[in-house]
């Protein structure tokens, strides 16, 4: 564990690590139709599952977790992830003893969908990978998540494989899901 995501700024949009205040945003979100389908969070999800997820947010439990706003303490309009695990033989915190990442987890409230803000925070996270030494990012998403998919070729990824999604909820456990790559260099 390395503590919360760090405030990311551009294109009009804030990132910041999610707070308690956001819990029941998430829980609205993560109940809502389409992310149910394309979301890999447990399903009924819970309040207690946003207790947890804000908990893993702040001590950067398993990776960066970051709220997408307007401004600093607007409301939550999404979400945005960045994972990591350390190589074999790396001691220190993440960033550093990592060549990847995968930036995935993203998702918007309905109101904000559509609007371009998904690539612009899925942009800021990936620039921000790059500026910390990360060589290639990977991106899954289910094969039917279709906006998820054209937010990673937007910003430079290319999808090279499909397979079984590697989700832990029985949900979403023998669905097709595609991966993507993406080198420094690559981004757009």
């Amino acid at each position: 564990m390395h503590g919360p995501a760090p405030r990311l700024t551009g294109n009009g949009f804030v990132l910041t690590p999610p707070t308690p205040s956001d819990i029941p945003a998430l829980v609205e979100a993560c109940t809502e139709a389409e992310a149910v389908s394309s979301l890999n969070v447990p399903q009924p999800y819970t309040r207690a599952d946003a207790e947890a997820y804000i908990r893993a947010a702040q001590a950067g439990d398993g990776g960066y977790f970051w709220a997408i706003r307007e401004v600093d303490d607007a409301p939550l309009m999404g979400m945005v992830k960045m994972s990591f695990a350390a190589l074999p033989g790396a001691t220190a915190t993440p960033p550093t003893g990592l060549l990847e990442a995968d930036v995935g987890g993203i998702y918007l409230l309905p109101a904000h969908r559509s609007k371009g803000i998904a690539t612009c925070a899925a942009r800021l996270v990936a620039q921000w990978g790059f500026d910390r030494g990360f060589d290639t990012l990977q991106w899954e998403c289910l094969a039917s998540n279709t906006a998820s998919i054209a937010v990673a070729e937007r910003i430079g990824f290319t999808f090279y494989g499909s397979g079984i999604s590697s989700s832990q909820y029985a949900h979403h456990q023998n669905k097709v899901a595609r991966q993507a790559r993406m080198a420094r260099g690559e981004l757009r």
